[in-house]
């Protein structure tokens, strides 16, 4: 796992670190390198969860299709994270969802 030079962890939630860790098992198996392009810095739309340490910006892969590698990724981190395929990247987010009464 690779960081872009301008993305730093500092301020990253556990749940974040560990969705990481889990996208370079995915990216692996699929024969890439990870790069994490963006956790807590930049400028994001209000309310991103990457101002809490909550989500991370992957850079897309370059061997694999991007859609292949973000349906592992949903499969592997389960229902508290969001993956979402972007047009130049994939974000991650973990988000837990409320249980309906």
């Amino acid at each position: 796992m690779q960081l872009k030079h301008n993305a730093t962890p500092r301020g990253a939630a556990p749940e974040i670190l560990l969705a990481l860790m889990v996208a370079d098992g995915v990216y692996r198996d699929a024969g890439e390198s990870l790069t994490v392009t963006e956790i807590t810095g930049a400028t994001h739309s209000p309310g991103s969860l990457h101002y809490v340490g909550l989500a991370a910006d992957l850079r897309l892969p370059r061997n694999r299709p991007a859609t292949e590698v973000v349906q592992t990724l949903r499969d592997r981190l389960g229902p508290e994270y969001d993956v979402v395929m972007e047009k130049t990247h994939i974000h991650v987010e973990f988000q837990p969802k409320r249980p309906t009464p």
